[in-house]
């Protein structure tokens, strides 16, 4: 029993929390429930943190980071006031992914991690396959799972953490094919349901993982990426009438970028007061297409940023000011600047570099320091395009992940370097 509930299931279910809040109310026939959202997400990172070494803490420079990143938080709320309960709740949530996993990592990348999330994935995707030939002829590119658009894509990056789990474990050859005959399909139904960026994201890491790897390991890794970019052109090529809605509207983002073109239809807002300084406000946007709306959340973005001073707006600010209805601005980093202030954005990003960039030398080399290094960009690229800072859980359950690798070999790191001296003078 402890070899299939070992620390790497809790890990699991951490790493699925959406899909699996999703599959629950979606089968349940509810709407969510914040209370039982909020007990399934406490109760998970508890799990994690019981499994985490505690005695071996000492503090580095991404504490440092994270800690000024808060301190920032909580200025901005003195100074702007607190925002809608439910998103400062989850906020709360999501900062405490760090702590969780700070001391997690250590002991090795297990199998487990694995089958718990390609397990929770083929639910997913079994539910989205069955929404997708049923909504095949439907106006819209994406299907509808549970009431949700964005379902697909939070199963996929499941998908995408369990196939940068299998190229960093050793597994048994009968393990690794039971892995990709689960991992293949469900590639192909995710990329019928037109998700996108997850997929970039996805092999953009398998990619580094490659690089990363021993030449053995490497030409594994490339038979991954070569297989996914064959599931993803079957599931493309099935719905290619929605292949190339979605091809259309990426040739209008690039033709909007080249010439600053106007989009066909305009956002569904009466500027008002503030808003009337914002480009979403006078420009035409294509709510239908999500590069051109992704678009225009860029140029508010870039516009509030100018002025959102050294703490930032307060939370959900810009959703206030744009006139782009009820859309964050798709990017945590410029978030976290306009509405945390400069020094936010400075702090995370700060803290992303310092927990990635240290562990590359140690991830040639550690299976569990690349499979750290490989999620967290991919998990990176996710919010840099679809990333609000309340729902940053996995970024930050991996920024602890990696903060925590630091110490654990010093030698590969200068911030693991300042531990060593620490550890040394406690008799570690």
């Amino acid at each position: 029993m402890s070899r299939v509930f070992d620390r790497y299931f809790f890990f699991a279910l951490v790493v699925s929390t959406v899909p699996i809040l999703v599959l629950y109310n979606g089968l349940a026939g509810s709407h969510g429930n914040s209370i039982v959202t909020g007990l399934f997400i406490v109760s998970s990172l508890v799990a994690v943190a019981l499994f985490s070494q505690w005695r071996r803490f000492v503090p580095n420079l991404c504490d440092v980071a994270f800690v000024a990143y808060v301190g920032c938080i909580a200025i901005s709320f003195w100074l702007n006031g607190v925002a809608d309960i439910k998103q400062t709740a989850l906020l709360i949530l999501t900062l405490a992914a760090y702590p969780a996993a700070r001391l997690f990592a250590g002991t090795g990348l297990k199998p487990t991690f694995v089958f718990v999330t390609v397990a929770i994935v083929a639910a997913g995707s079994a539910v989205t396959a069955f929404e997708l030939v049923r909504q095949w002829d439907s106006a819209y590119e994406k299907p509808m799972i549970f009431g949700m658009f964005a379902a697909g894509g939070n199963f996929l990056i499941s998908l995408g953490i369990a196939m940068i789990a299998v190229t960093c474990l050793e597994m048994s050859a009968r393990q690794r094919i039971s892995a990709t005959l689960l991992i293949i399909p469900a590639a192909a139904i995710f990329a019928a349901s037109m998700v996108r960026l997850a997929f970039v994201a996805i092999l953009v890491s398998l990619a580094l993982g490659a690089y990363l790897s021993a030449p053995r390991i490497r030409r594994q890794i490339a038979a991954v990426i070569l297989v996914t970019i064959l599931a993803i052109a079957t599931g493309l090529f099935v719905r290619s009438d929605k292949t190339m809605i979605m091809a259309g509207y990426a040739a209008n983002g690039i033709k909007t970028i080249v010439a600053s073109a106007a989009p066909d239809d305009f956002a569904a807002v009466v500027p008002v007061g503030e808003k009337r300084k914002l480009l979403s406000c006078s420009t035409r946007i294509n709510l239908v297409d999500t590069i051109d709306v992704r678009l225009g959340l860029l140029r508010d973005a870039i516009t509030l940023l100018k002025s959102s001073d050294w703490f930032g707006i307060g939370l959900d600010g810009f959703m206030k000011r744009s006139c782009i209805p009820a859309a964050e601005v798709h990017n945590s980093f410029l978030q976290a600047a306009i509405e945390f202030g400069w020094l936010g954005g400075i702090a995370l990003l700060a803290l992303v570099c310092l927990s990635g960039f240290y562990l590359l030398p140690l991830a040639r080399s550690d299976t569990e320091a690349r499979f750290a290094v490989c999620s967290l960009v991919c998990i990176t690229i996710l919010t840099i395009g679809s990333g609000r800072t309340s729902n940053d859980g996995l970024l930050f359950l991996f920024l602890g992940f990696a903060a925590g690798l630091h110490n654990l070999k010093p030698g590969n790191s200068p911030i693991g370097r300042l531990a060593s001296s620490a550890l040394s003078e406690r008799g570690w």
